[in-house]
């Protein structure tokens, strides 16, 4: 008994000494050490994510704050300018046709005219007298009707329901309860052709729809329009008939007004309906592309009057009045349009006619 007593107390003074423990006391040690790593690894992953999140989380809110700012800037300068900048393109090569005689042949449009701004004069023109439908055209009367009441710009008008579109069902992006001024409604009217617009300028004429139409009717013969019928404001209904050549007649008339020439040719513009921002852009693809120098400018399209066009440009300085009536489409319009610039600009027959045009009239 002494001697395992013995025996034990000198295999402890040897583990003192050597610093050997048993191999529960290492396992012990072991996996306490194991669990302290673990947790300060866990620990510092915590942190890291942690951090990362922190970072990720600024990065996103200096990200919201940049595009915020850049909106604010963006709408800001939107309502400053109100205006839609335009996009310019490359203008296209187009072939003329001429007959023996070097007149301009149009096969894509159904009657045009091509004529002086300053004399009136056509100087190439196919059915000039025919007389046909001529759809949204009627706009450039309705707008010089309008402005010939001397009623307010500013005052407020409100499209109703009955300025929407029952004939054709139109659509249009200006909702029934829209409130906006006269000064407004002629801007969309003439760039953006819209119908209700054109609708509520008539109603609030002096005497209503009834008076303002009976104007427009006498506002053409004043003009010297002998083929020209107009039975209301928007140009829907076809039994608005006009020819090439009283047109070119309304288009000198047109031209007399500044707010027309301003507002036909503005290319784009933000306009705020009701609660939204909205834009609006010129239905002349000539007029948006910025490559012509267009004065003057109104489109027009039903079914039964083919998609037209009255402008007053400039070619090579000199003020020209074009006309075409009943293409097939928008894009057969904008080129035969293109025929026409480049029949006076590049063509032995086109450059004598236009510089007739600029010889000064003899009285």
């Amino acid at each position: 008994m002494k001697f395992r007593i013995l025996f034990s107390v000198l295999i402890g003074l040897m583990v003192a000494i050597s610093g050997v423990q048993p191999v529960e006391v290492q396992a012990a040690a072991a996996s306490t050490s194991s669990k302290q790593a673990s947790a300060k690894k866990k620990q510092r992953a915590v942190k890291k994510s942690a951090t990362a999140k922190k970072g990720s989380t600024s990065a996103k809110k200096k990200t919201v704050a940049k595009t915020k700012k850049q909106q604010s800037v963006r709408k800001a300068s939107v309502a400053k300018r109100g205006v839609y900048s335009r996009k310019r393109a490359p203008q296209q090569p187009v072939s003329v046709q001429t007959n023996a005689s070097g007149d301009l042949i149009l096969s894509g449009v159904g009657a045009y005219a091509v004529a002086s701004q300053r004399t009136g004069q056509i100087i190439a023109g196919h059915r000039t007298s025919s007389t046909m439908p001529i759809a949204s055209i009627t706009k450039l009367m309705t707008a010089m009707v309008a402005l010939d009441a001397q009623q307010s710009l500013d005052e407020i008008l409100t499209i109703e329901d009955e300025d929407v579109d029952r004939l054709k069902g139109s659509s249009s992006r200006l909702p029934v309860g829209t409130r906006l001024s006269r000064r407004d409604m002629l801007h969309l009217a003439l760039m953006s052709s819209e119908n209700r617009a054109a609708s509520a300028l008539a109603r609030y004429y002096p005497g209503g729809r009834k008076a303002f139409v009976s104007a427009m009717n006498v506002k053409a013969r004043l003009i010297g329009l002998t083929n020209t019928r107009f039975v209301d404001s928007t140009g829907l209904n076809p039994g608005n008939t006009s020819s090439p050549s009283d047109l070119v007649k309304m288009v000198r008339a047109g031209a007399g007004y500044d707010v027309i020439r301003s507002f036909s040719t503005d290319p784009g513009r933000y306009m705020r309906i009701g609660s939204r921002l909205m834009h609006y852009r010129n239905t002349n693809g000539l007029v948006r592309e910025g490559e012509w120098s267009v004065e003057l400018s109104k489109t027009g399209y039903i079914r039964e009057a083919g998609h037209c066009v009255v402008m007053q440009t400039r070619i090579r300085g000199e003020p020209v009045i074009i006309v075409l009536m009943d293409a097939g489409s928008s894009g057969t319009r904008t080129v035969e349009a293109r025929r026409v610039k480049q029949w006076l600009e590049t063509t032995e027959g086109g450059r004598q006619r236009l510089l007739a045009m600029a010889q000064p009239v003899v009285r």
